[in-house]
This record gives structure tokens, C-alpha cells and sequence, in this order.
């Protein structure tokens, strides 16, 4: 029997009188790619790159990785760097325009395009001249679809309008705010000040202008963190009545970025108390009328979102869960990953040395991974896991990843039979565990990844 006490009292499910079989110590990908870029290797480079962009068709996805911030927040994992100044932005955003050429030169023909992400960072750090050149030239290198997705994230407390107005010109039909928490002790913990009122004006300066879906993100494991917080701020977050909410665990992790040891000055939750918190705002915003998606992700029912899962249409990338079906997607700007289907390429991390590359008239790609038929089979094993728990791919030679998931089995938490593979109970708790299972490369390091809980 499977000891299940009241997840409101701070626990996480236990077998006995421990965390569900140790969870509450592993540290495991969070599964946005498989293999993880941890694996990627130095061995894929620029040449290789403009081979596999020479055979792609489209349609594809288009993503910009923005790598500047105005304000550093302690919690952030990204790949970004605090300036001051407009003259690195401008000059960075030459560099992505250099590598739009680039890459379409090497693709040699105008790929229709049905999904634009621009992330980072902090897009909104362009200025209005920088929107609208990175506009031009995607309609002069590609073929935009008519019901083309463009998304852009969002910091309320740091937007400006004329910044805004030029990413609606650009066409923008997805808005990702983030909000992390609303208390105003935690956000001082933090390091990210950002007042509900701020955060509405925004929402409702999209809407006015006809966006039609906007998203909001919020994060969990925080310092300061209470159940009577996180209550409060999911509250405050339902009035906003947002299409979509991200409930993202925090992930510590200072030996790879040296500001979250800010955090430190207060404690932070522990595994118990982390799920609780987690819990605790899921059963809030289920309780609104939000459908759970994956793991982590909440959407209106008649959200595109909601149906996808729904309908087993769900699939999972860079940018977390997504209805994007289209196979290539194109990472631009430093760090920026993309996946060409049966392999990932990254771009270098370092700025100065992304801006070198391209205006030498390199593609500046520095990394990456060619996925074999196991790679691609397990890949899409752990997408089906992560994204709707269950899979009917495993009918192979598994013996070793059944081995591995047999106390689970065992404790009647998995399912594996002649059907397949379903997480029967806690499976938003679950997903990272049993799809590491089939993760070949995963190797016991607890400095590459987050705490699974």
C-alpha cells in the first residue's frame, strides 16, 4: 500500500515514512530536448550546421534569444548579461541580422514560418528602430504564414510602450509576462519588484491592441515562500484572469550561476515544503476553471493549449510546452539552441565571441548532437511522458529501464503492461523520474541539473 497523507499538510506523497523513494534527493533534466544539451558535443560544427539547414523544407519555427536584461533578478538561470547602455543591444542586434542572412544563404530558399519566439533575457531591451529591422528582415528571408505565431516575453515592471507598440507592429499574437510571486517580502528576497497594478496595466494594453492569448509566470521554491503567499498570489493572479499560467519550480543552482547564492541571505524551501507550495497553487487555479497541462502549465479549457493536450497533440521544446507540430527550429543569437528534426545545434554562449564568428561570415554554432534511431525512439518515449504521462512505444527491449522503474511498479505508481507505459498516480510529481529512465545519457552529476521536486 502507497501511504498518501494530505499534500495541503506540506508533504510529498510518501512510500513509508520517506519522500516518494528518494525523489525528494535526485537532480534530473527537465526534458525541453532529448538529449539534453549537457551532451551535446563540440564535435557538430558551422559546416555540418550548413549542411542540415541545406536540406530543410519548412515549414519551421523561428526563435530569437535576446541576451540582455536592465535588472539583474537573483533567481534567473538564463543566459543574460545586466547593461546600462543601448550601444551593445544595437550592436548585438546587427550581429542577429548578420545571421538571419547567414542562415538563409546557406538554406537557399524562403521557408514558410509558423511559430516566432523571442526570448531571453528581456526582448523588450530593443528599441522600437531594432523591432522593426529584425521584422523586415524575417519577411525579406522567410516566408511568413498567414496565421503565423509570434510570441514575445514580457517584464511588466520594465516595458516600455513604444517598445511594445513595435513588437504589434511585428505582429505579435502571444504575450508572456512574468510575474514569479506578488508578496512584496518575497519579491524583495529576490531581487524583482513588480506591483500587481503594473502587471494589469500591461495585460490590459495588449488586450485593448487584439493579443489573443497572454500567459503569466510564476514560480515556486522561492525564499520567503509561504503557503499563505502563495495562496495570495495565485488569488491575485485569477483576477488578472490570464489564458495561461506557468508554475515553474525554482531551480538553485549557484555553482552554475554565482548570483543565486543572493537567495541565500533567507532559506529556501525544502523538498516538502517546495510541492506543498506547488500543491497548493495547482488546486487553486484547477479550482478557477484551468486545466492542467503537463507538469507544470495551467490553460483555460478553450485554450489551443488545453485542447492539445486534450487531444494527445501536446509536444514539448526549448520554449516548454507547446502546439507547435512543425519540425526545424531555428535558434538565432547567442546560446540560442534550434532543432533541424533529427539533430540540435547551439549557437556559442559568449557574445563577443557569437558577434566575431558571424561577421566573419561564420554561422556561429559551436555545439550539438546527431540523433541516432534509439536517440529518436527514446525521445519520443520522454516527450510522451512528459507531456501526457503515458506511452505505447516502450514494446521493445527495455529490460533495463523496466528493471529501473520496478519499485514503482511495484508500489502500483507505474503502470507497464501490453499497452504501455502510464504514471497512474502523481504524474506532474513523477514525469522527469520515469522518463529518466529511458534517458541513456544521463549520468549521476548533481551539477548539472535541478532538484526533480
Amino acid at each position: 500500500m502507497v501511504d498518501t497523507p494530505d499534500l495541503g499538510s506540506g508533504a510529498v506523497r510518501c512510500v513509508g515514512s520517506s519522500p516518494i523513494l528518494g525523489i525528494d534527493k535526485l537532480r534530473l533534466p527537465r526534458y525541453t530536448s532529448y538529449p539534453t544539451a549537457p551532451h551535446f558535443s563540440s564535435d557538430i560544427d558551422s559546416a555540418i550546421y550548413s549542411r542540415w539547414l541545406s536540406k530543410q523544407k519548412g515549414p519551421c519555427s523561428l526563435y530569437f534569444h535576446i541576451p540582455f536584461c536592465s535588472r539583474l533578478c537573483w533567481f534567473c538561470g538564463c543566459h543574460t548579461k545586466i547593461i546600462s547602455r543601448s550601444e551593445p543591444v544595437a550592436a548585438y542586434v546587427d550581429s542577429l541580422l548578420e545571421e538571419m542572412e547567414l542562415v538563409a544563404k546557406a538554406i537557399c530558399k524562403k521557408l514558410p514560418v509558423k511559430h516566432i519566439h523571442f526570448g531571453g533575457g528581456s526582448p523588450q531591451i530593443l528599441d522600437p528602430a531594432a523591432v522593426d529591422a529584425i521584422g523586415s528582415a524575417l519577411h525579406k528571408y522567410f516566408e511568413l504564414t498567414p496565421d503565423v505565431d509570434i510570441a514575445i516575453e514580457v517584464d511588466p515592471a520594465q516595458a516600455k510602450i513604444e517598445v511594445l507598440e513595435a513588437y504589434l507592429k511585428l505582429g505579435v499574437t502571444r504575450v508572456s509576462c512574468g510575474l514569479q510571486d506578488l508578496d512584496p517580502k518575497v519579491q524583495e528576497a529576490i531581487n524583482r519588484p513588480q506591483s500587481l497594478e503594473k502587471t494589469a496595466q500591461i495585460l490590459s494594453f495588449f488586450r485593448e491592441r487584439g493579443v489573443a492569448s497572454i500567459n503569466l509566470d510564476l514560480m515556486y521554491g522561492l525564499p520567503l515562500q509561504t503557503p499563505e503567499t502563495m495562496s495570495e498570489t495565485v488569488e491575485q493572479v485569477i483576477t488578472l484572469d490570464p489564458d495561461r499560467v506557468a508554475l515553474f519550480g525554482y531551480a538553485h543552482v549557484p555553482w552554475m550561476k554565482k548570483h543565486q547564492r543572493l537567495l541565500e541571505k533567507n532559506p529556501l524551501p525544502n523538498s516538502n515544503e517546495r510541492h506543498a507550495l506547488f500543491c497548493l497553487a495547482a488546486e487553486k487555479l484547477e479550482n478557477a476553471g484551468y486545466c492542467s497541462v503537463g507538469i507544470d502549465h495551467f490553460a483555460k479549457k478553450t485554450d489551443s493549449l488545453s485542447l492539445a493536450a486534450k487531444e494527445k497533440r501536446l509536444h514539448r521544446n526549448f520554449q516548454g510546452y507547446t502546439t507547435d507540430e512543425t519540425t526545424p527550429l531555428l535558434g538565432f543569437g547567442a546560446s540560442a539552441i534550434g532543432s533541424l528534426g533529427e539533430a540540435y545545434f547551439q549557437n556559442v554562449a559568449d557574445i563577443k565571441e557569437y558577434q566575431k564568428l558571424v561577421a566573419n561570415g561564420n554561422l556561429p554554432v559551436s555545439r550539438g548532437i546527431i540523433l541516432n534511431e534509439q536517440d529518436l525512439l527514446r525521445r519520443s518515449i520522454i516527450e510522451d511522458l512528459m507531456c501526457h504521462f503515458t506511452t505505447s512505444k516502450v514494446m521493445g527491449a527495455f529490460d533495463l529501464e523496466r528493471k529501473a522503474l520496478a519499485p514503482w511498479i511495484e508500489e502500483g505508481l507505474v503502470r507497464w503492461d501490453e499497452e504501455g507505459l502510464t504514471i497512474v498516480k502523481e504524474p506532474r510529481l513523477l514525469a522527469r523520474v520515469v522518463a529518466s529512465a529511458f534517458d541513456k545519457y544521463l549520468q549521476p552529476c548533481h551539477k548539472k541539473h535541478s532538484l526533480a521536486v
